[in-house]
Formats: structure tokens, sequence, C-alpha cells
């Protein structure tokens, strides 16, 4: 059950967005707060800044609830806000609200990024980054570009830089134990060249996300007659019980280097 107020990294958001939502996550709706800045955390201040911005939602802006899903802090560390399966009070008639189960995923950052202010970098991108990567596949929209007269999430983030730090987050080198080269084909010939993860809304498909599948059991997806491989939820539960067996340091459900090797081989 989804919980207000619980403070994890963006890995384990993105896990728990997994284990608690029943809804479809079309876009991630970019905002930053303005106020508070980033001078006003402090590195133990994060329950009492999102209590502040939610006591303003509810009693200045007459809403239900806080308005985002999540609010990411300069230090990178994210906390859960209004519940995942209702929809955002992000920007009017962009909300969708009728209750069909299918809505945006809404953020808030920290800081005031207009241009001469704070800057988006480091961990606090790096979580952002993630969250749009992992949570919609990419799929975003600023604040700004839904309501006129807004610079939301800030005048300092252009569209074409962030597309580029998502671009980025997603091609990042999946090698991280074995070189290229070094691990087996798979039985149909795929090769490792990148993370296989499940992406809500945007699977990823292939012939090594099909390679996994039948090597752990899971039924692929028939399309005219063909095998297709695709990544989803059940793809993710058999890697995480392989890997739990293998012994697994962390067992994410994610097809890293370590995992392919486990999989299918190292060559010697």
């Amino acid at each position: 059950m989804w919980q207000y107020g619980k403070r994890m990294t963006a890995k384990e958001f993105v896990e728990y967005v997994k284990g608690n939502s029943r809804s479809r996550l079309t876009e991630t709706h970019v905002h930053g707060t303005w106020s508070p800045s980033k001078k006003a955390f402090n590195g133990k201040n994060y329950r009492s800044l999102q209590d502040g911005m939610r006591r303003f939602h509810i009693h200045s802006r007459g809403w239900s609830d806080i308005g985002q899903h999540a609010t990411i802090f300069p230090d990178g560390k994210v906390m859960t806000g209004r519940d995942i399966n209702r929809a955002p009070a992000s920007a009017y008639d962009h909300n969708d609200l009728d209750n069909d189960g299918v809505h945006p995923f809404m953020v808030e950052m920290i800081g005031n990024f207009d241009k001469g202010h704070d800057k988006l970098e480091g961990p606090q991108l790096a979580a952002a980054v993630y969250l749009v990567n992992h949570i919609t596949g990419g799929r975003f929209r600023f604040h700004r570009e839904m309501q006129a007269g807004k610079s939301c999430p800030g005048s300092g983030i252009t569209r074409s830089w962030f597309e580029q730090q998502l671009k980025h987050g997603r091609c990042a080198g999946p090698f991280d134990r074995y070189q290229p080269g070094q691990l087996k084909e798979a039985p149909n010939g795929a090769k490792f060249t990148r993370t296989l993860q499940y992406v809500r809304g945007n699977q990823m498909t292939g012939s090594d996300v099909l390679a996994v599948q039948r090597r752990l059991g899971v039924a692929p997806v028939i399309k005219h007659g063909k095998p297709y491989g695709v990544y989803g939820p059940k793809t993710e539960r058999a890697v995480r019980s392989f890997q739990k067996k293998a012994r697994a340091k962390n067992p994410t459900g994610e097809v890293g280097d370590w995992t392919w090797g486990k999989l299918f081989g190292i060559l010697k």
C-alpha cells in the first residue's frame, strides 16, 4: 500500500512504484519548486520541507493532497507524495482526472532553477533522469509546456539539455564486471549489448529479451505466429528469482553483464 512521506533512493522508488501502482503512467510532468530553493535544504529536513508544500497545496490551493507523486531533494533522495494511483495536481487540463487508471506521473524537484540561481546537477539530476527513464520510458513534459506564463521547472533547464541527460542515462555502459567480447552469445545468437530491465509503459523488446525468456521458461508474446521478446513484469520476476538462486548480492530483476554471464556463460 502506498504511504506518504517515505524517503528512499531513486532506484528504490522505482521498485516501490512497481509494487504499488495499479495505474498506467503515461508521461512524467517535471516541476521545480522555485520556493523552497536548494538553500532551504539542510540535509535532514526532508519531511518538513515536503510537509510545508503539502500544507500549502491543501490549505492555500484547496487541493485534496500534495500535488506531486514524488519530491526529489538536492542529495538525490526521493520522498513519496500523493498516491501513485491518483492523478496529480500538475497543470490545469493535463492531469487526466477521470478514474480510468491512466494518468501522468508528477515529480517536484527542490530548487529555484531559473537562470542565475540553483543548478540541476549531481545526485538530484541523476535521480530525476532515473525516474523519468524507468517510470515513463523517457516520456516527459515540463510544467511550462502545459501552462502559459510559467518558467517551471526553471528557465535554466532547457528541454534539449534535459533530453540529452535522459539519453545519457539510458545509454550508460552496461559492462560493470566484464568487457565486451567476454560474454557468450545466447543460443539464438543474441549478444549482451545493454542492460535489460522492465520499463513500465515502454517495455524493452528484442532477440536478447527473447533469449532470456527462453532460458528462464517465460512464455514470449506471439505475433503473427512468431515469438516476440518483451521484457515485462513476468520476465522481471523470473530474472529476480534466478538471481536469488545464483546468490546475487542485489537481485534487481535486471539483466546486467553479471546476470547474462550466469545465464549463458563466460568466454575463457
